[in-house]
């Protein structure tokens, strides 16, 4: 399991089940990205808000089946 750290722009944002969320990001080490982030949904979730498009946001992604976000 590989994890990096980088800035990210969030392009776009879609609902992927009940608390998941797929994100299409912008980075300037590794391009254009799909990650899935997971539980930002719930509503105690410190995410929400950092992960909506236009935001310019520090990710930590954890290369395990595909990119996934956690808090950074």
């Amino acid at each position: 399991m590989l994890e990096y750290v980088s800035d990210a722009v969030v392009l776009d944002r879609e609902e992927n089940g009940d608390l998941d969320v797929v994100l299409l990001i912008f980075t300037k080490k590794f391009g254009k990205l799909r990650a899935k982030v997971k539980s930002v949904r719930k509503i105690t979730s410190k995410l929400a808000s950092h992960l909506e498009p236009g935001n310019l946001s520090q990710v930590r992604l954890v290369e395990k089946n595909g990119f996934q976000i956690t808090d950074a």
